[in-house]
């Protein structure tokens, strides 16, 4: 196909257009996607904290029936 200059820069401008917008939406996709890692790794810290905490309470809870069951054996 033979197009004119004028046509050229009409297609051009058209495509620069395209790219333009194409990239703007990427770049609003990344940032929607950069939040959702982020919110879904603060739920994930979040959650792994509640249990971390949890654990250690079990582990007082057990150390400390340990203690005193086997300080009732010693006697």
């Amino acid at each position: 196909m033979d197009y004119t200059i004028g046509e050229m820069e009409t297609l051009r401008s058209g495509n620069e257009q395209k790219i333009a917008e194409i990239q703007r939406i990427n770049s609003q996709l990344n940032k929607a996607l950069e939040c959702i890692f982020q919110r879904m790794g603060d739920l994930a810290l979040g959650s792994f904290d509640k249990e971390f905490s949890a654990l250690k309470n079990r582990r007082f809870y057990f150390l400390n029936n340990l203690y005193f069951v086997s300080a009732k054996f010693k006697k």
